[in-house]
């Protein structure tokens, strides 16, 4: 499968990666290549341009950074008594991997078809 980033460009990021650390973001790299490829689209050119290694970085940084905070951690509220808690999580990213934030969809619009309109005769 094709990976818009290569792993060194995280491990610039974070410090070195241990294996299983190395294989998580390999499939989290892949996990962002396909979100992007299937926003995109109108495709991606080749060479990969700087902005959407830049989103491609991003995504798979916020799902490595999440550890073992649910992802796309908001907001948590907590009380002391009675004993509540209250967590928001940010829309559309709690299926555990990576995701496409505002802006992250933002920087991508180039490469993505707008609306437009058919004449009906």
């Amino acid at each position: 499968m094709r990976q818009l980033i290569p792993l060194s460009d995280i491990e610039e990021r974070v410090g070195g990666l241990g294996e299983v650390q190395a294989l998580e973001a390999e499939d989290l790299i892949e996990d962002a290549t396909a979100h992007i490829e299937a926003f995109c689209t109108k495709g991606i050119p080749d060479p990969v341009p700087d902005r959407v290694k830049l989103v491609c970085r991003r995504m798979v940084l916020r799902a490595l950074n999440a550890g073992d905070v649910p992802t796309g951690l908001d907001s948590v509220q907590n009380s002391a008594g009675p004993f509540s808690q209250t967590v928001q999580l940010t829309s559309g990213s709690t299926d555990g991997g990576t995701w496409l934030t505002r802006a992250d969809r933002k920087l991508l619009r180039r490469w993505r078809h707008g609306a437009f309109s058919v004449p009906i005769r």
